[in-house]
């Protein structure tokens, strides 16, 4: 998206947007792959794991469209590299 101009946040929203179609299809599967059988306590412990999963990711997408405005992910690119030929070196692979 930023080929096509638009801005950094208005890519992060995009790319989280994107992803909520396919967090709920994963879910929708794993249901049906557990034939939708849950005992009262395995429910209340998925309706749990799923609002606390959603806050999580609704405060992080915040977070990170905020620090996008003012900032760029130079750092983050600079971090993978390194992390990238430590991970080489560690597993002999230079």
């Amino acid at each position: 998206m930023l080929i096509l101009k638009y801005k950094r946040q208005d890519s992060a929203l995009y790319s989280f947007l994107l992803a909520i179609p396919t967090i709920i299809g994963a879910g929708l599967l794993d249901l049906y792959q557990t034939n939708f059988v849950f005992s009262s306590s395995k429910l209340i412990l998925l309706i749990i794991e799923f609002l606390t999963a959603g806050l999580t990711a609704f405060y992080s997408a915040k977070w990170l469209i905020s620090y996008l405005q003012k900032h760029s992910l130079e750092i983050f690119a600079y971090y993978r590299i390194v992390l990238a030929i430590l991970s080489l070196v560690v597993f002999k692979l230079i």
